[in-house]
């Protein structure tokens, strides 16, 4: 299973797989809350959902994999504090809250809102129409009647200014 992930995702999942970490708490993990001579992640206070400190253990194979991608990291981006990085840049979750949001706008049935190709979620801004994905992050998007889909144009981190079409 892990040899058909692309190698950035590899820790990730085994992480996530081995010690039930939340995906919001895992991309923002720094190298500094790694403690492999002790065999524990520590999640600092306010970077977890309930705000209170944790120990998770280093169990399976997380250690192996961790000390796999530091190396990598050490050689090819030092400067990058995050455990669970693509070419040195923190993984954002922008992208799949965007792709997930494209889908349920491409499969929503129109009868929601009679006259309308697509059920615009969010508000009109600036000619094209804004939806909150989560709480920090956007998608602007135009809907293509004629050719029944919808065209995002941006998605990713709430921005100022907002982009336009």
């Amino acid at each position: 299973m892990l040899a058909a992930l692309p190698e950035y995702v590899v820790p990730l999942t085994v992480v996530a797989y081995n010690a039930g970490i939340r995906r919001g708490e895992l991309v923002r993990i720094d190298w500094d809350q790694v403690d492999f001579p002790g065999g524990v992640i520590r999640l600092y206070r306010g970077k977890t959902k309930t705000g209170e400190p944790r120990v998770v253990p280093m169990i399976g194979s997380m250690d192996k994999v961790l000390l796999e991608a530091k190396a990598h990291r050490d050689e090819f981006h030092p400067g990058c504090s995050r455990v669970f990085s693509r070419l040195g840049e923190p993984i954002d979750r922008s992208p799949e809250n965007a792709l997930r949001w494209y889908k349920y706008l491409r499969k929503c049935p129109t009868t929601r809102y009679p006259g309308r190709v697509f059920p615009l979620r969010g508000s009109m801004y600036h000619g094209a129409w804004e939806c909150e994905v989560t709480g920090g992050d956007r998608m602007y998007y135009l809907p293509d009647e004629a050719a029944r889909k919808v065209v995002v144009y941006y998605a990713g981190p709430h921005c100022k200014p907002a982009p336009r079409p």
